[in-house]
């Protein structure tokens, strides 16, 4: 009996998982290379961007410093004021009573008046009568008043609400 046993050595070109094993070596080098060339690029702008910071003049008054004057302290309170209010509370009650059988056109707001207009269109009369309920029924809400609806004739529109509204509310304090 004879056994066949080779154990002559392989040439590393016959050997497959050499050639990957390189392939992947020249490839991380090359990455880890790029790598560092992107980090030295992007701090040499680094620190052009703070040599110029630097370099800048601080700004100069051509006439002398003046304090605002009263009507101007005034608006800018009245408008941080109105920043202030909670405008995200007030439109997700609106948003969480319209149904998909209402369609808001528009939104105006009074801030003096502490209310919001709402121009919109309906399926019905009762999506309308509905929609005015469930806003009457929040909290936020003092008043809600139904100001007009009316009736669109002739028109043929895949997103037209034949029913025209306008509501006005006022919201609490």
């Amino acid at each position: 009996m004879k056994l066949h046993l080779n154990f002559k050595k392989e040439s590393i070109r016959n050997n497959p998982f050499a050639f990957i094993f390189l392939f992947a070596l020249i490839g991380s080098v090359h990455q880890l290379w790029f790598r560092n060339n992107l980090l030295e690029t992007r701090d040499r702008i680094a620190e052009h961007i703070v040599r110029q910071q630097t370099k800048s003049t601080p700004l100069t008054y051509s006439q002398p410093h003046q304090r605002p004057n009263p009507k101007e302290i005034s608006e800018i309170q009245k408008v941080s004021y109105y920043l202030q209010l909670p405008w995200e509370t007030l439109f997700q009650q609106i948003k969480k009573a319209a149904t998909k059988n209402i369609f808001i056109n528009k939104l105006e707001t009074g801030v003096e008046k502490k209310q919001i207009v709402i121009v919109g269109q309906a399926d019905s009369s009762e999506a309308i009568l509905d929609f005015v309920n469930r806003l009457r029924s929040q909290k936020v809400w003092q008043s809600v008043f139904l100001k007009d609806e009316t009736k669109a004739h002739n028109i043929s529109s895949q997103n037209f609400k034949p029913y025209n509204f306008q509501l006005e509310l006022i919201w609490k304090p």
